[in-house]
């Protein structure tokens, strides 16, 4: 059976929050790329389709993935 991306459902952002944790808490260097951030926001460009976890067609989106990401930015800012 084969899935399509959007089939992903997009109700597991508490799931993507994990998922991100255990990404960079394994990889110290994508940890310091992410924190070399700053104060910006961070935009998943999903010009294709994806408005759940990107910004979408039109620019609009939701950008769940955006905010994940600056949310764990900032848990380890405290750290």
């Amino acid at each position: 059976m084969t899935r399509s991306l959007n089939a992903f459902p997009c109700f597991y952002p508490s799931k993507m929050d994990m998922v991100l944790e255990l990404k960079f808490t394994q990889h110290p260097k994508l940890m310091a790329e992410l924190l070399k951030t700053g104060d910006a926001k961070l935009v998943e460009d999903s010009r294709e389709k994806d408005a759940f976890w990107g910004n979408g067609a039109d620019g609009k989106g939701l950008n769940h993935l955006g905010y994940a990401l600056m949310s764990l930015r900032e848990r380890y800012r405290r750290r």
